[in-house]
């Protein structure tokens, strides 16, 4: 389990698990890989080919799409688990994606890279670490694309979220081939996170994980990224469905030729 810690200590869990993918597997499917990058690639405008940032990549299923439509693509996770997952895929689909394990959130995480002509934070991978942290990701991912590229972040409305966790009634269960997975989240008003217990029942073993997530709404968003040097496009659920349509909030911005600077 890898994370980050807060000026305060607090850990905060960030890593994609083995348990992860065994129980999201029912969503992980080749078709929604297929859907995603087809979303993401109009996203970013890309027509001709073009360099393209896969930030936090995880197990490589959208870096491999973008690159067998033709583009140059490389995608950055700091779990070498995940990049070992990653790197079989390019190899069964015939297509070359070049892989870095870094931590975004580190100065000089991209550096001697060349610049991107697009980069996308896709699947709710943000907002995991600590703020200052969360904040270093982001302007290192801007920073690594050319002035006028796109940069789009796939997240959850943090008011749409607070309002389901509102309607819901008890735990969120997923069961597959005889485990368990019980999700118990609330709101800690306090934090303003997002907290999420995650209890494992699999192998007849049973373990927990705690997930602590910082979410946005749009607004705030807006003056986030300004701060950063980029222009808000647009802001929508999934599949260009309007905001409220869904939990789902995709951003889309322009960089700026400003310095980009985290705080």
């Amino acid at each position: 389990m890898s994370g980050s810690s807060d000026a305060h200590g607090e850990h905060h869990d960030v890593a994609f698990t083995e348990d992860d993918h065994f129980f999201h597997q029912g969503y992980l499917t080749h078709e929604r890989a297929d859907e995603d990058a087809s979303e993401l690639l109009g996203l970013l405008e890309l027509d001709a080919r073009a360099r393209v940032l896969d930030a936090g990549c995880g197990d490589g299923r959208l870096a491999v799409r973008l690159a067998a439509l033709g583009h140059v693509v490389v995608g950055v996770d700091r779990d070498p688990s995940q990049l070992e997952r990653a790197r079989a895929q390019p190899r069964a689909r015939g297509v070359e994606v070049t892989w870095v394990q870094a931590d975004l959130a580190r100065p000089g995480a991209l550096e001697g890279l060349e610049p991107f002509d697009g980069a996308a934070l896709w699947f709710n991978t943000w907002g995991f670490a600590s703020d200052a942290d969360n904040e270093a990701v982001l302007a290192t991912v801007i920073g690594a694309v050319r002035p006028g590229g796109l940069v789009v972040i796939d997240t959850l409305d943090r008011d749409l979220v607070r309002g389901a966790l509102g309607e819901e009634e008890g735990p969120v269960v997923l069961e597959r081939a005889g485990e368990r997975q019980v999700d118990r989240t609330v709101y800690d008003e306090r934090a303003g996170r997002f907290v999420t217990v995650r209890s494992i029942e699999r192998h007849g073993v049973s373990r927990q994980r705690v997930l602590r997530q910082r979410l946005l709404v749009a607004p705030e968003w807006e003056d986030l990224l300004d701060r950063l040097g980029v222009e808000l496009v647009s802001a929508t659920a999934r599949g260009g469905r309007p905001l409220g349509d869904g939990l789902e909030l995709v951003l889309v911005g322009r960089r700026r030729s400003r310095r980009i600077a985290a705080r």
